[in-house]
């Protein structure tokens, strides 16, 4: 049993990223996610998203996906969206082990 709580307490906090169109998480990290990078300071980290959205990046005037970066506007897509597709407002990143990040 004091495995189990060590488990639970013991490891980083688990974050994952809401919205009030999506029934459930949009992107969340894992129980055992104890990834540190150095951009880690930069920007909230949120893991990959559930299998009941797809998340995608909508260029905006102060970010713009190239073929070294993916940022943007987050939309998100699927059954779980309310309308099928909802528009976030806030800028992601998606890192090079497929995770999304927040930008600030």
């Amino acid at each position: 049993m004091l495995s189990d709580l060590r488990i639970y307490t013991g490891s980083r906090i688990i974050y994952a990223l809401t919205a009030s169109k999506v029934a459930g998480a949009v992107s969340q990290t894992g129980i055992y996610d104890y990834r540190v990078d150095d951009g880690s300071e930069k920007y909230s980290h949120f893991g990959a998203p559930p299998p009941s959205v797809e998340i995608f990046l909508k260029d905006t005037k102060e970010y713009q996906t190239s073929d070294t970066s993916s940022v943007g506007e987050i939309i998100v897509r699927g059954p779980a969206v309310v309308g099928g597709e909802a528009d976030l407002g806030i800028a992601g990143k998606i890192k090079p082990d497929h995770t999304l990040a927040l930008l600030p």
